[in-house]
């Protein structure tokens, strides 16, 4: 009986200590992406309906965007001045892989490291 109450007692120790133990470990490292662009950008359309459904597109995107009719096309004017998340990560080496993709595209990238 003695022999069982000691055994339970450690085990209980043993268990306490274990689930003490993840509070003090390290949390992985992550990575957000982020970017933007704060430069004026234009596309052109043939099409007052193509224009307006690209202004709405980037619009629902955080986007400035606006249409400007000349003639028979129109021009989309549009930029990302703020910091967008393009996404989180939890890889050094995919999160610089991502902010060069994004740079690719033309848009300015940063990697922020948490």
């Amino acid at each position: 009986m003695l022999r069982t109450i000691a055994l339970t007692s450690l085990a209980s120790l043993g268990l306490l200590s274990a689930a003490a133990a993840p509070a003090g470990a390290v949390e992985p490292a992550h990575y957000h992406v982020q970017y933007r662009l704060p430069f004026w950008q234009e596309r052109v359309f043939d099409s007052h309906r193509a224009a307006h459904r690209f202004e709405d597109l980037k619009r629902a995107e955080g986007f400035d965007a606006y249409v400007i009719h000349h003639g028979d096309h129109f021009h989309v004017r549009f930029r990302l001045f703020d910091w967008q998340t393009y996404r989180t990560v939890h890889s050094h080496a995919f999160a610089h892989e991502l902010e060069d993709m994004l740079r690719a595209r033309g848009y300015q990238a940063r990697v922020i490291h948490h």
